[in-house]
């Protein structure tokens, strides 16, 4: 359980992320807004990448999880045990990081200046209310 923890301390939950209620925010108002046919299919396959990378990097910390928790409950267990599974995890997740931002760079590519604060609400200059 310890080990657990400590993955969820390091690395965060991704299947609850920020990335998750973006994705979902971007995929929807792409769907509504975005007129162009061709532009608005590109948009959505960039999304789905980014989905699928998302999810593929929550099944390699679980499957972490799960390695680093049978060896924490067996007595006989190394220290260099737990290292081995805790570097794969941190490759695989900084290659799988990695595919993220290089789809987040061919999105950026893909949207206007406007498109990509729509699809960043949170992002974008609070407008400034007149009183």
């Amino acid at each position: 359980m310890l080990i657990a923890l400590l993955l969820l301390a390091l690395y965060g939950s991704s299947g609850s992320s920020p990335m998750t209620a973006y994705l979902d925010h971007a995929r929807e108002h792409a769907q509504k807004e975005f007129k162009d046919k061709a532009q608005r299919e590109a948009v959505l396959d960039t999304l789905d990448g980014m989905k699928k990378a998302q999810l593929e990097l929550i099944e390699v910390e679980k499957k972490a999880a799960k390695t680093l928790i049978a060896l924490a409950e067996n007595r006989d267990s190394k220290p260099a045990d737990l290292r081995s599974v805790i570097a794969a995890l941190r490759t695989e997740a900084s290659e799988n990081q990695g595919k993220l931002v290089q789809l987040r760079i061919r999105l950026k590519s893909q949207v206007t200046r406007e498109q990509w604060a729509m699809l960043h609400p949170a992002a974008a200059p609070e407008k400034a209310n007149p009183k």
